[in-house]
């Protein structure tokens, strides 16, 4: 087994530690990120947490909890750097994380536990989104730590666990998690005599961190909807991180767990009684299995058991390999596994700083914000945390990503359905007084959303790769659709009438709102497209070919091949 090293041999692990973090600068996409860093713009500027809702026109409830801390550090990031302020923010939550976990394998090394990192980080960084759940993995990792060095002769750390769930609870609603990695420490010092002492320690610790996760803006609600989340299921089951972990999800996105949890099993087969670790591991595996969004709690808890494992076979070795070379070569895998993992298994388009162009509506929000729409709003799902960003209060959201915290399980379930539901889409649109509709990309498939994109009363305004915005003819939206409504042009029918331009009985109505359209959304493939079909229609080489440029341009920043034309 590799021994101990000397502190300056362990500063090595900085390495890896700083390419976790850095391998978690992508792009930002999702949408929650967004209506966190608005709630915590207005808690700076009202000096309270918010307890009802400004920022939606559906949710007659109360706002039953708010990340407030987590919202608060996400604002202050955006105001200091914009978009690169939230990447950076996340970047050094990762390297955060990174260190807590190496903490607990120091003792095998930094070359073992380099590597352990690498195979962590590839394993979990495809569920390590830019949101607050960041520091649910951050508060994981220091429990589990605390715990360590427990057993290791210093007890008294137990004390500081209340204020470590104190902070957790008001940073992320993940707090649980740490009681469960507590209660399994009482089961397993229960079975070791060695360590039974440390029961009183852990028991004050214990009931003092369930009482101070009471302490948030969400009191009693932070367990109850914990439960619900994470037993009930319905309500979060048609959104993807909350799906069950499956065999091609691990081939395509967790594929290091083939690697890390064998290293691991045969790490903790090595140790002598390890039943914290090995009771925690198990904890973790069922919920990562059951959850897509627990993988990185299944890597943190395995990463000082693999090293471990990564020990042991280099006791194998024996002298064959000299200690200096060994710890070299490890830290360059670990370093090497998760660069790869960045360069190779994220997208082209999705690396770097910025925002993913083709996921989120900056354009379409910037047009609504320019020249807002009539009466209420009706959006898709995955575009209202942006829109909230982007709009609210001043033109109010449908629904966005705080789910059971601000709105009804009814209303929240009725909307996932909605978009394939027609007549679930007809009573939301008349109960609500909707007007307005903001549809995504994914919602303007054929069979989703007739009673809008169906439906000749109702009128688009604005078309881009991410979202189309529509408009409901009335005596009131009359002059709003007179200056922006198309009066050919609509989602379900606009790329197929556009390649036959030149026989459509209304070619110059369509083309008007092409043109219309590429104005609007100049940076839209799909805009750019279909002007380009207009141009080649009409023999017009010089604009054909301005198009043309523009939308190579266009997929090349995405890391796309440019549709053809």
């Amino acid at each position: 087994m590799v021994s101990q090293e000397p502190s300056r041999g362990w500063r090595w692990i900085a390495l890896p530690c700083w390419v976790f973090g850095a391998a978690m600068l992508v792009k930002v996409g999702g949408g929650d990120i967004w209506w966190h860093v608005r709630t915590g713009q207005w808690i700076v500027v009202h000096g309270a947490i918010p307890t009802t809702d400004p920022f939606s026109h559906t949710a007659p409830g109360p706002w039953h909890y708010s990340e407030a801390l987590a919202q608060l550090l996400y604002y202050g990031a955006y105001a200091a750097a914009r978009v690169p302020g939230l990447q950076l923010l996340h970047a050094a939550c990762g390297v955060v994380l990174a260190a807590l976990v190496a903490q607990r394998g120091k003792q095998d090394g930094v070359g073992p536990m380099s590597l352990a990192l690498g195979l962590a980080g590839a394993a979990s960084f495809a569920a390590t989104a830019i949101k607050p759940q960041i520091f649910t993995y951050i508060g994981f990792a220091a429990v589990l730590l605390l715990l360590h060095h427990a057993e290791r002769s210093r007890p008294r750390l137990l004390y500081a666990l209340p204020p470590l769930f104190l902070l957790w609870a008001n940073l992320h609603r993940g707090g649980m998690v740490g009681l469960a990695a507590l209660a399994a420490a009482a089961v397993a010092w229960s079975l070791d005599r060695r360590k039974r002492g440390l029961l009183r320690p852990l028991a004050v610790g214990s009931v003092l961190s369930a009482l101070a996760l009471l302490g948030s803006s969400g009191g009693g609600y932070y367990y109850s909807s914990t439960f619900d989340l994470t037993l009930g299921g319905r309500l979060v089951g048609a959104i993807g991180e909350w799906q069950p972990l499956s065999l091609d999800g691990v081939l395509h996105h967790h594929m290091a767990l083939l690697l890390l949890v064998p290293l691991a099993a045969y790490g903790l087969a090595r140790r002598s009684r390890s039943w914290l670790e090995l009771l925690v591991a198990l904890g973790v595996a069922l919920m990562a299995v059951r959850v897509t969004r627990f993988v990185p709690l299944l890597a943190i808890a395995l990463a000082p058991s693999a090293a471990a494992g990564v020990a042991g076979l280099l006791k194998h070795a024996g002298a064959a390999i000299r200690p200096t070379v060994q710890r070299f070569a490890l830290v360059a895998m670990g370093v090497a596994t998760m660069a790869s993992f960045y360069l190779y298994r994220i997208p082209e388009g999705y690396q770097g700083f910025g925002i993913m162009d083709g996921r989120v509506p900056v354009e379409a929000a910037a047009f609504m914000s320019a020249s807002p729409p009539p009466g209420e709003l009706w959006n898709s799902f995955d575009l209202g945390g942006y829109l909230l960003f982007a709009l609210a209060p001043a033109q109010r959201v449908f629904i966005d990503g705080r789910n059971d915290t601000v709105y009804p399980r009814p209303f929240f379930e009725q909307s996932l359905r909605a978009p394939s539901d027609p007549r679930r889409l007809r009573y939301q649109l008349m109960r609500y007084g909707v007007n307005t509709a903001v549809v995504a990309n994914g919602d303007q498939l054929p069979g989703r959303l007739a009673p809008i994109l169906d439906d000749p009363a109702w009128c688009l305004v604005y078309w881009d790769d991410v979202a189309a915005v529509m408009v409901q003819r009335s005596v009131e939206s009359e002059p709003y659709l007179a200056r922006f409504g198309y009066r050919a042009l609509s989602p379900r029918t606009g790329m197929r009438r556009a390649s036959a331009i030149a026989t459509d009985p209304e070619r110059d109505l369509l083309a008007a709102d092409i043109l219309a359209n590429v104005q609007r959304a100049p940076g839209s493939m799909r805009a750019q497209w279909l002007a380009a079909m207009l141009f080649r229609a009409r023999g017009d080489r010089i604009d054909f070919e301005h198009a043309r440029r523009a939308l190579a341009q266009i997929a090349a920043e995405r890391g796309m091949a440019p549709p053809r034309l």
